[in-house]
């Protein structure tokens, strides 16, 4: 039971990042305007922090502060 959660939880991201992938090709390289879809796929949580900064929170596990 354990091996079959992992296994869809799996797939699942698989299916994810395809489908990320495949709106990623059918852009130009320069993104020059807010695209929700795009947001949504990339980050996983943004944090305010004091003075004014922000933390953005990847869903690949990068975290970069602003």
């Amino acid at each position: 039971a354990e091996l079959e959660a992992l296994r869809i939880t799996r797939r699942e991201k698989y299916k994810t990042l395809e489908s990320f992938i495949r709106e990623i090709e059918t852009r130009r390289l320069l993104i020059e305007e807010f695209d929700k879809k795009l947001w949504i796929a990339i980050v996983d949580k943004v944090t305010a922090l004091p003075g004014g900064k922000l933390k953005f929170n990847f869903k690949n596990g990068t975290e970069i502060e602003a």
